[in-house]
Formats: C-alpha cells, structure tokens, sequence
C-alpha cells in the first residue's frame, strides 16, 4: 500500500510536468494540422511536376492523391500504373518543396478553449489524485489503529499469562516446601 501511495504521490507532484506535456503535445498536433492545411493548398492539378502530365495526374486522383499533403503524408509509395520510383521520387520532391516554405503560426497555436480543456482535464487528474491519497491515508490510519489495538490487547494477554505463570509457580513452590 505505501508503494501505491508513494506513486500517487509522485504522480501528484508531476502534475506540472503532466500538464506542460499535454500542451506541447497539443501544440504538436497544432502544427501537423497547420502543415496539412498549407500543403493541401498545392493540388496537383494546379502545379507543373515534371513527369506528370493530365494522364497521370488522373491516375493519382483516382488513387485520391489531390495535394501535396497526400504525397507528403504517405510513407510508402502506393502502387499506381505508370509511376514508378523516380516519379514517385519526383513527386515527394515536389511536396517536400512546398513543405519546407512552411511558417508555423504560434499565435495559432492552441486556442483558448483548447488549453481550458486541458487544463480542466489536470485538474480532474488531481481530484482524482487527492481522492486516492485520501482514501488511502484513511486506510493507513485504520491499519495502524488496528495495529495499535492488536499490540495492545497481546499486550494485555502477555500479562495475564505472565500472572498465571508466576501463580503457578508460586503454587508449585508452595507444593514443594
């Protein structure tokens, strides 16, 4: 029980930690959201990229590639007729162009009802946590009253048996005298 109440403990203390992590991790959703939104600005169809012409631009629509955002975001090269790795290549240059001009916009960063959320959020967390603590100090202090009592009463039947002992022997001196 200590240990789990040591934990909440330094759970309850890294409260801080906990909340400026959510917001980094926020703002880091921020700017994905950010750069997928200024990337899915560059459509294909409005750019020249060498290589691609209306047929083959049709085929990466087909496939639902419509921005760069489709091209930048994909891991893997989906497997589409007529383009091959160096056009494929050729088109991650291309969205890889457009996302190096990317700005974040800090001021966009989080909005204001965002961070109350998060913060609410912490703020439910050390509830929680102040809840648990206190239940488990109460379980504490009964534990240790239940061990206080215990002791007490083996206590008391240490002594009546020490008394028994030493009528008995005092009867058994008696007898033997």
């Amino acid at each position: 029980k200590q240990d789990e109440l040591q934990g909440l403990v330094r759970d309850y203390r890294n409260l801080p930690s906990f909340l400026q992590a959510k917001i980094t991790e926020r703002q880091r959703q921020v700017r994905d959201i950010q750069l997928q939104q200024f990337l899915d600005s560059f459509s294909i169809w409005d750019h020249k990229i060498h290589g691609f012409g209306a047929a083959r631009k049709s085929n990466l629509a087909a496939a639902g590639v419509h921005t760069a955002w489709d091209i930048y975001q994909c891991k893997y090269k989906p497997s589409l007729s007529g383009i091959g790795d160096s056009l494929w290549a050729e088109l991650q240059g291309w969205a890889t162009h457009f996302s190096t001009k990317f700005v974040f916009d800090a001021k966009r960063a989080i909005s204001p009802d965002a961070l109350v959320g998060i913060k609410r959020e912490v703020q439910q967390r050390r509830h929680a946590l102040e809840a648990q603590l206190t239940r488990g100090l109460t379980e504490i202090k009964s534990l240790g009253d239940s061990i206080v009592s215990k002791r007490k009463h083996g206590l008391s039947k240490i002594a009546e048996l020490i008394a028994a002992r030493d009528a008995a022997a005092a009867k058994l001196h008696w007898w033997f005298q």
